[in-house]
């Protein structure tokens, strides 16, 4: 259902209001700020949008969590401590939790594993 457009953007028919982008980043400590930057680039709005971002691990999605958070603190005051991680290493009660504080709008950014 998702097809690949020009740069890099993936369009999905069925939802006309979600964007994809798909970036390499060469440096693996680059990838928080490389997702600030297309946020701010791409004029994020955190009162009407929110992110979901997939990582290859749990130690990855709990490592970029942090970072996010640590960046997005800078130019988005409003999302500092709005950043999580959800992985299958959680408890259920925890990663239902955190399903529904993103479904909510506590949350702003969420970094997860294919467990989501």
């Amino acid at each position: 259902m998702i097809s690949t457009v020009e740069n890099n953007l993936g369009y999905n028919p069925i939802q006309d209001h979600i964007r994809m982008a798909f970036v390499r980043v060469e440096d693996a400590d680059d990838v928080a700020e490389k997702i600030v930057q297309d946020l701010k680039q791409n004029g994020f709005d955190p009162t009407k949008s929110k992110v979901l971002v997939f990582s290859q691990s749990r130690k990855r999605a709990e490592l970029e969590a942090v970072r996010i958070n640590q960046e997005i603190s800078e130019y988005y005051p409003e999302c500092a401590g709005k950043v999580d991680h959800y992985h299958a290493g959680l408890d259920g009660n925890e990663r239902e939790e955190k399903y529904e504080d993103f479904g909510n709008d506590k949350l702003s950014i969420l970094v997860a594993t294919m467990a989501f």
